[in-house]
């Protein structure tokens, strides 16, 4: 119980931002610098089995039952427990989303977010603690930007996410995949992302931020030539600045850029031979280069659906 209570007020009075586990067999939680979270080896059993025993009460039929604020308290710091332990614990996932649905007072989607990159920089293939994330951001977003009236789909296309936002986004993912190469689940995430902004109506915006992260994508695969998520995720990123870009010029110089990275991807490729992932985005870029129409088909179709000008 004392680990237990240890572990719980030290993420309720530090902004944890790091989590590891260490052998101490004095101390069982620690705290440094105020943000760093280190848990004894030792102690995780009996955090575990104090956090069930904690849990149990408040089931029936695999359903959390809260009758007050205490309840929901307890649920809070014993799935909170028990995901410090373990990253993929599905049933403690799914309890916190609901809880932070059902009591934001208690779990604040902000305080959550928080949470949720300290658990994923210690478990940062939790493909349920990206799920989660995602939710988190949902509902800062219903919350905070279209309120009562906030719908899915395209109403997720509002200015909630902003430059800011997705800076720090990417770059959690970014550090995450190149501490724990080929991270699936972390690309998966900013998939998500690339998808709610190509939904965003303002074109010189969408533009704007699908190129960044065109950019550091790049810049991330330059140093990372095997990661086929990464090059999965550029090929995505270049069929939407490609498809929704409606104006000639930009269409036609997206494609010239496109062409001039395969040709860089190319000569990568040869100075650095052996990397199947590598090979194989080229080859997807170039199939699917040959199914554009190029510049004079593009230059043709636009003036023969222009205007006539009167005379």
């Amino acid at each position: 119980m004392a680990a237990y209570e240890a572990l719980c007020q030290a993420w309720e009075a530090n902004r944890i931002d790091e989590l590891g586990f260490v052998h101490d067999e004095e101390q069982p939680v620690q705290v440094f610098e105020g943000t760093k979270l280190a848990v004894a080896y030792d102690a995780l059993s009996e955090i575990a089995a104090f956090a069930f025993a904690q849990l149990a009460p408040l089931l029936r039929r695999g359903q959390p039952v809260l009758e007050n604020n205490e309840d929901a308290q307890q649920l809070g710091r014993a799935t909170l427990a028990l995901l410090t332990i373990n990253g993929n614990n599905y049933a403690a996932w799914r309890y916190r989303l609901g809880l932070m649905h059902s009591h934001p007072d208690i779990l604040p989607p902000e305080r959550e977010l928080a949470l949720t990159e300290a658990l994923l920089r210690k478990h940062p293939k939790s493909t349920l603690g990206w799920s989660h994330r995602r939710a988190c951001l949902q509902l800062i977003h219903d919350r905070t930007e279209l309120g009562a009236e906030a719908e899915r789909g395209s109403a997720m296309a509002a200015d909630w996410l902003t430059d800011e936002v997705l800076a720090t986004e990417w770059t959690l993912i970014e550090r995450l995949a190149d501490e724990y190469p080929k991270n699936y689940y972390a690309w998966s995430y900013r998939h998500w992302l690339a998808a709610v902004v190509a939904l965003h109506p303002d074109a010189n915006r969408r533009r704007r931020q699908i190129l960044a992260d065109l950019q550091r994508t790049h810049v991330f695969a330059a140093t990372h030539l095997s990661d086929y998520s990464a090059y999965h995720h550029e090929y995505t990123l270049w069929q939407l600045i490609i498809a929704k870009d409606k104006v000639l010029s930009r269409e036609l110089a997206h494609l010239e850029e496109c062409r001039g990275r395969v040709e860089l991807l190319i000569q990568r490729r040869d100075l650095y031979p052996g990397h199947a992932a590598l090979e194989e985005h080229i080859v997807r870029l170039q199939a699917w280069l040959a199914t554009l129409p190029d510049a004079g088909d593009l230059i043709s179709e636009s003036e023969a659906t222009s205007p006539v000008p009167a005379e």
